[in-house]
Order: C-alpha cells, then structure tokens, then sequence
C-alpha cells in the first residue's frame, strides 16, 4: 500500500516503478492513494482486481473521493497574490457577482482587468463580460480543481455574453491544482 507516491522528474519515478515491477514474484497488487487524475496513463493495468465492470464493458480502476474544500474569504487580496501570475496573456475586463451565502458582506461585485495576462482588482462599473458565481465555485475556479467551462456546462455560472465562456475558460485554463500530502 503506498500512501502517497512523490518525485521530482519522470526519470525518479521511472525508477521507482521499476523497483516496485521487480517485486511482482512477491506482491499481486498495489494500492496508490494519489490525487493524480491521469495515474490511469501511467500504469500499464490500471483494473484494480475487483474484476467488477461498469456498464458497457468499463474496468473499475479506482474509487475517489473529495477532500479538501478551499474558500477564499477575500478576493481583492486573492488577486492581488496573483499578481505576477500569467493568466495566458488574456486582455478583458471580468465583473464577478459573488454570491456567498455563508458571510454575507462578500457577496458583492467585483471587477477584474487582465491585461496582457496580468490580473488587478478596479474601481470601475465597466466590464466586457459579467459573471455570477457562488463563492464555493469561484474559489475552486481560482485554485485550479475546475475549469470554468465545465462550471458552465453544469449550469454553476451565468454569464452576460455566451460567445466569451472560451474566453473567460482560458483565463484560468492554467491554474495549478491543489495538492495537499498533509492527513487531517
């Protein structure tokens, strides 16, 4: 059983998968808990021997679950963090109707100009698109755990001009997951 496989280059984790192959004559399965949502590319089987199929012919090959919940509590801060980041060299300015039913006082509009990719929190009515999103979506937008077109297609946020989803989508299309090894 491993609990959590880290390495630092394909060439680390080259290694340790061979060491654990070498074991084969000791060991009939392993079990990985990873927050990889592609380990099925890298292993070669990935059936995890409970032989069920899911209908029509699919191979069980794992069981997931949902942990860590982040909530940003201020978005102005939030951004301004993000400041140095690239957000793929996107130019529009963002209207966010926040919708938090937990503390009130952060429902609010906020408007966001990237420039160039370069993100920054105005005082201005103005925007090219408006958005409306819980609080809980737009947290989980902005830490990298979805992406906003599939916010879209699930009907988790309206937006004032449908020809901009790609674009709003590209926004964020490069934030890292989170990744937390850390038991609590």
């Amino acid at each position: 059983m491993i609990k959590e496989i880290i390495y630092q280059n394909p060439q680390a984790l080259s290694k340790l998968s061979t060491f654990l192959n070498s074991q084969n004559d000791q060991i009939s399965r392993i079990e990985l808990t990873t927050q990889d949502d592609a380990v099925e590319f890298f292993i070669h089987d990935p059936r995890n021997g409970s032989n069920r199929l899911i209908p029509s012919v699919y191979h069980e090959s794992n069981s997931a679950g949902v942990g860590l919940m982040y909530r940003i509590i201020d978005i102005e801060k939030f951004i301004e963090q993000l400041s140095e980041h690239s957000f793929n060299h996107e130019t529009v300015k963002l209207a966010i109707n926040i919708i938090d039913s937990f503390v009130e006082k952060n429902s609010r509009r906020v408007v966001i100009n990237f420039h160039e990719g370069k993100a920054a929190v105005i005082q201005e009515d103005k925007a090219d698109v408006e958005i409306t999103i819980d609080i809980s979506d737009l947290s989980s937008l902005l830490m990298g755990a979805i992406r906003f077109q599939k916010l879209y297609q699930y009907g988790r946020v309206e937006v004032s001009k449908v020809e901009k989803v790609s674009e709003i989508d590209r926004l964020f299309s490069n934030m890292p997951k989170p990744l937390c090894t850390t038991a609590f």
